[in-house]
């Protein structure tokens, strides 16, 4: 018997350099001032119009996968480099958002050279096509785009058997933003052609989803799952910090490289709420829309901050104040632990701020570690008055207000109660109760308190809160004054009577609650066979997605079409109507004529019949007067 061979597979050595083996023949037609693009990617692109539409379910399904990065919020006024990029439909796709410039780079001879021929017929257009290799390309971009393209760096065209150094080298040419794409080693092409595999006695790191995962976090502060094209493909998008958004019309007031912030906050029945915000030397520039402006004039008086207006437009202001050293909450507990010590510290600050706030009629809404920034010396300063409550003002609530995603410590939190009215105190509690992370109980049980959901059962009262805060950072041994004391007793009193009444409800709902239970484990059965033939349709439904978006195109692009003949049709019509009308004019005009010429007519006949009667009786009269001249005559 002939021993099975258990040798591993080869990979094909010419994929290395001809990635494109076995796709589709590239091709290039230009067509009423359009580009048809064959090949891996088949598209359609109108450079002067911007107008781009994919062909083939794959790249169609790609395009809405990723749609939301490829926005003038992701790509306005950025340099783009799309790594492997083919054809270039991402960089066509990235300039018809606004990107500034797209540069094509890919080891495909044909598919440079198509690009050089698009360049040359559309010359204005500003994308570039380089013929060489990912390791050979070193000039860094905003965004780079790298889809299908990690596998191919790890063991085949790049050979860097290590998913830490590919990254690390993508990372390096990316200065905002990468757009890179997840291609799992089960993927039938992936071990269709042996992509990942290694020699025995060459050192590789593994090739697996975590360590992917690992180096895009180790090189971005961000890591966001964009889309999931299949159960072996996945793409993400990595930003350094909160990326910036340039597509606001209002003007660029000082150099790019002084930016902090720029974007979009919020967008409500045609109104957008922006802010830009500059750091030159010791000076905080904030270019925002007046609505935000004027909230931030509000509060910062109201914590004696000084903020000037530089300029009042109709669209923005620009703010000017100083800036301030230290960094924000957030930042200081991704350093580590904060001790005892200096959360009370800090609580009894948080309390103040909430205490100047609400003599001032404001309530901050937006009260979060990101928000607060801890000065050299320790002190705390909150900015950022954009969607407070203030007398006087409209009231603007965007969707996820309160619920905050920390950039530094890469945790969540919220900060608003679950009633509409809002309450700063809640969220001071919910902040203690995060610095503190349940390691103090005392802190603990002041952060729950003053933080609970129950509005009955949360403390409201500044000043028993500052009380407690201050008795637990008294040294043990020390007496706590008799006023402390006095509010402490009534405090825990009210909240007794709170939690009995609360207590009292909840023994009511109980029954209900038994009988509810029981229904809903009926309905929970009944809903999940729901679940799972809805997955099965919804299975079916997105194998028919891309076919459908592509017709939709398609029907689309006739559509407009059919609205443009419509048009033309809509004022031959009307011009037909205008003319009919004329016409029925001109009949009615005519109609008149021949009743006029009819009655004539009868007028004319009485007359020939009276002139007829007339010349009858007188031949008559003459007849007989003959007759009788002649009987004279005799």
């Amino acid at each position: 018997m002939t021993e099975p061979d258990t040798r591993r597979p080869a990979r094909d050595p010419e994929l290395s350099r001809n990635p494109n083996k076995f796709a589709p023949p590239n091709g290039l037609c230009f067509e009423d001032g359009a580009a048809h693009l064959l090949g891996y990617q088949e598209f359609t692109v109108e450079p002067r119009t911007g107008h781009l539409r994919a062909i083939g379910s794959s790249l169609v399904a790609k395009e809405v996968a990723v749609e939301r990065a490829f926005s003038p919020r992701f790509m306005a006024g950025r340099t783009v480099l799309d790594l492997g990029g083919n054809n270039g439909f991402f960089g066509f796709k990235a300039l018809a958002a606004g990107a500034v410039s797209a540069t094509v780079v890919d080891i495909d001879e044909e598919c440079v050279l198509n690009l050089h021929r698009v360049r040359s017929r559309f010359p204005e257009i500003p994308l570039e096509a380089h013929q060489t290799s990912y390791e050979s390309w070193h000039e860094p971009a905003d965004v780079v785009v790298a889809f299908a393209l990690v596998h191919w760096l790890y063991s085949c065209t790049a050979r860097a058997l290590s998913l830490d150094r590919v990254v690390g080298a993508l990372a390096s040419l990316a200065r905002d933003m990468l757009l890179v794409e997840w291609v799992d080693p089960s993927d039938p092409l992936v071990q269709g052609f042996h992509h990942v595999e290694v020699t025995d006695g060459e050192a590789a790191g593994p090739y697996e989803f975590d360590a992917f995962l690992r180096a895009l976090s180790a090189h971005f502060s961000r890591v966001e799952l964009l889309a999931e094209l299949s159960p072996t493909r996945r793409i993400y998008l990595a930003t350094r910090g909160q990326p910036l958004d340039f597509s606001w019309r209002a003007p660029l007031l000082f150099p790019r490289q002084t930016l902090l912030t720029s974007r979009m906050l919020w967008a409500t029945d045609g109104v957008e709420f922006w802010s830009r915000v500059h750091r030159v030397d010791r000076t905080i520039y904030r270019q925002c829309t007046p609505e935000l402006a004027e909230r931030e004039l509000a509060g910062s008086h109201a914590l004696g901050v000084p903020v000037e207006v530089l300029e009042r437009h109709e669209d923005w202001w620009l703010l000017r104040a100083s800036f301030i050293d230290g960094e924000t909450l957030d930042e200081r507990v991704a350093h580590g632990q904060v001790p005892r010590e200096e959360i009370l510290r800090l609580t009894l600050q948080l309390l103040d701020l909430v205490g100047e706030l609400r003599r001032a009629g404001i309530v901050h809404r937006d009260f979060h570690p990101a928000n607060l920034i801890v000065g050299a010396g320790g002190e705390l300063h909150l900015i950022d008055f954009g969607w407070a409550d203030m007398p006087g003002m409209p009231q603007f609530s965007p969707s996820g207000l309160g619920y905050v995603e920390l950039p530094a410590t890469r945790t969540t939190i919220l900060v608003r109660p679950p009633e509409t009215s809002g309450d700063d105190l809640f969220a001071v509690g919910r902040i203690i109760g995060w610095m503190n992370a349940s390691r103090d109980p005392a802190i603990e049980l002041l952060a729950r308190w003053l933080g609970h959901a129950d509005y009955k059962l949360r403390l409201r009262d500044l000043d028993i809160a500052r009380a407690l805060a201050l008795r637990l950072l008294e040294p043990a041994g020390d007496e706590p004054s008799r006023a402390a004391d006095g509010k402490l007793e009534q405090a825990m009193m009210q909240l007794s009577a709170a939690a009995l009444e609360r207590a009292a409800r909840l023994e009511e709902q109980g029954a209900v609650t038994l009988r509810e239970k029981t229904e809903l484990q009926g309905e929970q059965r009944r809903l999940l066979g729901e679940r799972d033939a809805a997955r099965a349709h919804g299975q079916a439904l997105e194998q028919s997605l891309a076919s459908a978006q592509a017709s939709g195109r398609e029907l689309e692009t006739r559509g407009r079409e059919l609205e443009t003949r419509g048009r033309e049709l809509e004022a031959q019509g009307r011009e037909l109507e205008a003319r009919a009308r004329a016409l029925e004019a001109r009949v009615r005009e005519l109609d008149q004529e021949v009743a006029r010429a009819q009655a004539r007519t009868g007028d004319l006949e009485q007359q020939i019949h009276w002139i007829k009667q007339s010349r009858f009786w007188k031949a008559h009269d003459l007849w007989f007067a003959g007759k009788r001249a002649l009987r004279l005559t005799r």
